[in-house]
Parts: structure tokens; sequence; C-alpha cells
């Protein structure tokens, strides 16, 4: 099987249809603003998405919810949209969703992750179509444990700021249903918003 990624380079000029290379990223994170002026830690890494996602939540936190934002269904039948999870979601519930779909989230960019804590740091993490995860919450707690997992804090390189082409693999439709279907709660499924399609 050829190589499935998420984001693809393309040159200067490249044509649609071409592939282009994987996007490759490095460990880093900076501080950004968001669209209501507000600041949120902004995040690349050349490891694991999800592995840093399960990293930087704390079980004492809970409960939990999840986003799941469904931008380009691809099953028969599927629409696009935000799917709700339940508000009380234990973070054994998390790290197994995450874990079980892990190569689909990391390597497929039809879709797009929020996790929101409701206990301790009430943190908000986003994990984007662009390969890039996004911290909301008590930032300077989360600066200085991503400088403690050997983050620098820099500017980078990210999908947004060269050409680039996004990749819907027909290997994971079945992931896709699965998602839907297949998970030990009910999701709400609501309208996409202007922000899932920036």
């Amino acid at each position: 099987m050829p190589e499935l990624y998420k984001v693809g380079r393309l040159p200067e000029g490249g044509a649609p249809q071409n592939e282009g290379l994987p996007f490759t990223q490095s460990d880093a994170f900076k501080l950004a603003a968001s669209s209501d002026g507000s600041s949120r830690l902004i995040v690349s890494t050349a490891g694991s998405h999800v592995e840093l996602l399960r990293a930087l939540l704390n079980p004492r936190d809970g409960p939990f919810a999840l986003l799941y934002v469904l931008r380009v269904p691809r099953t028969k039948g599927t629409l696009a949209g935000r799917y709700q999870s339940p508000l009380d979601l234990t973070y054994r519930d998390i790290e197994t969703f995450l874990t079980r779909f892990r190569e689909f989230f990391e390597r497929d960019a039809r879709h797009a992750l929020w996790i929101k804590a409701f206990g301790g740091s009430a943190v908000q993490l986003v994990y984007d179509e662009h390969d890039l995860i996004y911290v909301y919450g008590p930032l300077e707690q989360y600066r200085t444990e991503l400088i403690e997992r050997a983050f620098p804090e820099s500017d980078f390189e990210a999908p947004q700021d060269v050409t680039h082409i996004h990749h819907y693999h027909e290997h994971f439709d079945g992931d896709e249903r699965c998602v839907l279907d297949d998970v030990p709660w009910t999701w709400r499924c609501s309208e996409l918003q202007a922000v899932d399609n920036a």
C-alpha cells in the first residue's frame, strides 16, 4: 500500500490533481491570536499527534466531551456536520477513542477533533485538518509542559503557509462509519459553522 498522509505540499503552481509530497513537521509551538482576539497555543509535532493529545490531557480534568467535525464525508448517507458527544466522558473514554482511531485521525484530513475538559484546567484541545493542535485554556501551564517535552517556542512553517492539498483516503471510509456508529455513546449532530471551513 502506498504511504497515506493527511496533507501534501504542492510545488508552486502545482496542479490540483498532484498529490504532492508529505508535509513534514517539526516539534515546535507558538503563541497566536484566535479569531475573537484571545490567545492560544499552536503546536506542531514531528511525532504522533494523538499521543501528544493524550499527553496534554490530565485524567483529573474530567469529565470531558468530544466534538467530531466531519467536513468532507465519503460514505453514503453520512452528513457533513458537527458531532457532539455527551458531556460526561471519562479520560478512559477519550483515551480509547483516540487510540482506536489514531491512524484515521493522523492520516486523513476529512475532519477535525475538539476535546473539552470541564474540570481542573478546563483546557480545550483542537486537532485540525492541517495536522496542527490548538490549545485553549491555561496557556502558561501548557507552555511550560511543552518546553519540558523539549518543544521549542518558535515560529514554524504550517501547511497554511504553502500551497498544499488535503487527502481523503478510501482506505479510511470504514473508520468514518465506525467513528459515528460504533462508539459507546450517541452523537448529537448539528450543521457545520463558518469556522469549520476556514
